[in-house]
């Protein structure tokens, strides 16, 4: 951990950085969502026929190759 964050590594191999308290795990996503340019990390929760259907909000993050980024549709990336 550097001075309390977390590092990750995305699904396309970008590296990312969370605060040291969301503890974030393999299968974690990474969320852009509509009109925003901050990135949040979401963990699935409860699934329905193999769909998930809830997730839990882990805190923001910083993806470097996506820092400053306006999405204008709702998007994701796997943590790895």
């Amino acid at each position: 951990m550097i001075h309390d964050c977390q590092m990750f590594v995305t699904s396309d191999k970008e590296v990312g950085m969370v605060a040291g308290d969301c503890h974030v795990q393999v299968g974690d996503e990474v969320f852009a969502l509509a009109s925003g340019p901050t990135l949040y990390i979401l963990r699935q929760q409860d699934r329905r026929g193999g769909i998930p259907v809830t997730h839990r909000l882990m805190g923001p993050c910083y993806v470097s190759r996506y820092s400053g980024t306006i999405f204008d549709d709702q998007d994701y990336i796997l943590i790895e």
